[in-house]
Formats: structure tokens, sequence, C-alpha cells
């Protein structure tokens, strides 16, 4: 994560850094928020006001840290406050934050295993919770029409629409629907216009109403995907592991713009800067415009 002057980076147990951007020199680190990630860390920091709050969610021990962002120093920290299963392999999660506001009120939420939880960012008091049965959570949860639309992640990952006014366990009163077919394991959903674009592991484009959880359309585009679709230039962009982009018009029903073919290894999400789009393969990395573009 990056801000004037300054880049955070996070690497889950093997240490959380802040540099400077014009020096590359070392502001600050840690490297004692420790926890067995299994398969190796994949979650992303977020900066809220002074603080970088970062999420550690192991087989051992699952929390979440607030950092003051200019020394380093630990403001809050919360355990998740999750009854685990005996089995400690499905205690790990892999998910990004998302910060909303609600009625000019902050709240972190997160898609941690077994449950979604959201959070005081400002203190670290946790607001309520949902339940579910996945874990080794990687889609980051998004927001629009007064919902955070959830995946509740391995084994059989399903979306959920879940409203933001509860308070403690909302499991059984505040799911506004859910989709439960050709929900991606592991890339993030898109929400553009009151719309959610998403795509399965296995290649297939659902478009749903935010609002209601409508199916308006849903087309098999192929490949394997991991890299979460981004939206530019009205248009949507779906990378897959083997090179292949599809892109889209935004819309409630399915119209092809364009099949680009790259070499192979898209599994991370393509960035925006300006008018190009930053796009990382497997060997990589392009920087893709409008020719006559600088």
């Amino acid at each position: 994560m990056i801000e004037a002057g300054r880049i955070y980076v996070h690497f889950g147990t093997f240490g959380t850094a802040c540099l400077d951007t014009k020096t590359g020199q070392v502001l600050w680190q840690r490297r004692d928020l420790n926890c067995n990630h299994d398969e190796g860390p994949g979650s992303s920091p977020v900066l809220f006001g002074d603080l970088i709050i970062i999420t550690l969610d192991g087989s051992d021990v699952q929390y979440l840290a607030a950092l003051n962002k200019y020394t380093g120093e630990t403001v809050w920290r919360t355990d998740r406050s999750t009854k685990w299963p005996k089995e400690k392999d499905i205690r790990v999660a892999f998910g990004t934050p998302l910060i909303v506001d609600l009625n000019g009120k902050p709240q972190l939420i997160t898609t941690g295993a077994k449950a979604a939880i959201a959070y005081d960012p400002n203190t670290g008091e946790e607001l309520w919770k949902v339940r579910y049965l996945g874990w080794s959570n990687s889609s980051r949860p998004i927001t629009e029409e007064g919902l955070v639309f959830i995946n509740t992640g391995f084994m059989i990952p399903q979306l959920w629409a879940v409203r933001l006014d509860g308070r403690g366990d909302i499991s059984d009163s505040h799911i506004a629907w859910k989709c439960e077919k050709d929900v991606p394991k592991m890339s993030s959903p898109l929400v553009h216009a009151g719309l959610i674009y998403m795509v399965s592991d296995d290649g297939v484009l659902s478009c749903l109403e935010a609002g209601t959880g409508k199916l308006l359309c849903r087309e098999r585009i192929g490949g394997k995907y991991m890299s979460s679709p981004v939206y530019a230039g009205g248009r949507i962009y779906f990378s897959n592991y083997n090179g292949k982009t599809t892109i889209i018009k935004p819309g409630r029903t399915f119209e092809l713009l364009a099949v680009n073919q790259l070499d192979d290894g898209f599994m991370a999400s393509p960035a925006v800067v300006g008018s190009s789009l930053i796009m990382r393969s497997k060997n990589y990395l392009y920087r893709i415009e409008k020719s006559g573009k600088k």
C-alpha cells in the first residue's frame, strides 16, 4: 500500500515495514507479529487515518493488529472471537479487510475462517459477526446499497449479501440474499453501478443485481481464474491462468468486446494507473495502454 512519500509492505509472519518512496530507506519494520500461515501469507494491509491495519489468520493464532503508521508501534490488537473446530488447518484465512462508512461511523469488515467480522477500526472493538462453514478465504468484501458482499470461502463458496446495521451475531437476522452457484473460491467480485460481476475458478462469468441478488446473465468465458476482475475506461477485464483476458461492456446483458492473449500465468489482479493497465504474468510485467498515449 502506498501514499505520498511512504510505501507499506506486509508479508504476514515474515515482517511488516514502511519505506521511503524516494530513497528506499526502511523507516520502521516489525517481525514479531506472527502466525502459522500453512500455505504462506496472502492478506494485504489497509490504511485508516494514522493506522495501518493487518490481519493474521493462521492455524495457530488468529488476530488483527493496528500499527501507528509513523512508528510501527501497536495501537490495538484483537483476537478473533470465533469458536474453532478441532482441526487447525480450517482456521486459516488470507483476506484483506474493507473499511466502510455507515452513517458517519466506520466499520472494518474482515473475512476470516468460519466467520466474517466487523470491527471499529479506531479501537478494534467487535461490532458484528456472520458465521459460515468456509475457510481459506481470500476474496475481498465489496459494498453497495447499504450491503456488504462476503465470499464464504472453501470448500463450496457462496456469496452472501449482509446488511451493515447489525450488532452482535447477525447470522440469522441480517442476510439479505445468498448466491450459491458459480462463486469463485479465490478471486474477488466487482461491483459497478449497482451490478456485481464475478468469475468462478473454472471460468463462468456471472452478473447479479446488487440489491436483490437476481441473476442477470451467466456466460462461460473459459479458463482457470485466480485474479479478480477490474473496471477501467468503461470496460471490465477478466484475466486467467493461461494469459487470456476477456473484456466485456458493463451492463445487464453479456456483451463481449475483445479477447486478448499474452503469456501464461495471470494470478495477480491487474492494476489501473491513469490510462494504463499494469499486468503481471508468471514471467513478465506488462504496461498496456492505447497506442499513441504516453
